[in-house]
């Protein structure tokens, strides 16, 4: 069975080896290794929530923004755009301006529909990195 920590796992080594048994010293310090190590796992889950944080805050960005497209399009498609909409060329001319906005209107709401599919398959994929737990040991 694995020890619990070093000081165990070494009184158990040294425990075998007997008193002309001897373990080399490691290089480095270990608790501070372990320190720092704690800290940029903090660090990690830390960076992890944020980047959850944000991917929500730019899909409900990208929702409104796309109503906002949408109320706009409804606004367009009422209005007269200045002409007369009993004089048959003014309202051959409306029409024509109506569809082009109408169209990139149309065309940034789709833009929208996609960066809202890929945000959710973004924030799948966060979840999925939150979910992981190093084995790294104390």
């Amino acid at each position: 069975m694995a020890s619990k920590n070093w000081n165990e796992a070494k009184a158990a080594a040294m425990k075998i080896l007997g008193d002309k048994g001897k373990i080399p010293e490691p290089k480095v310090n270990f608790a501070k290794v372990r320190e720092i190590y704690d800290k940029a796992d903090k660090e990690y889950y830390a960076a992890v929530d944020n980047l959850q944080s944000k991917i929500l805050a730019l899909q409900n960005m990208t929702s409104t923004f796309k109503n906002t497209l949408k109320q706009y399009s409804e606004i367009i498609a009422k209005s007269n755009l200045g002409l007369d909409t009993k004089d048959a060329d003014d309202k051959k001319t409306i029409d024509q301006a109506a569809k082009i906005l109408d169209d990139y209107l149309d065309e940034q709401m789709d833009n929208c529909d996609a960066d809202i599919k890929n945000l959710d398959e973004l924030d799948k994929h966060s979840m999925a990195i939150s979910k992981y737990e190093g084995k790294t040991g104390s």
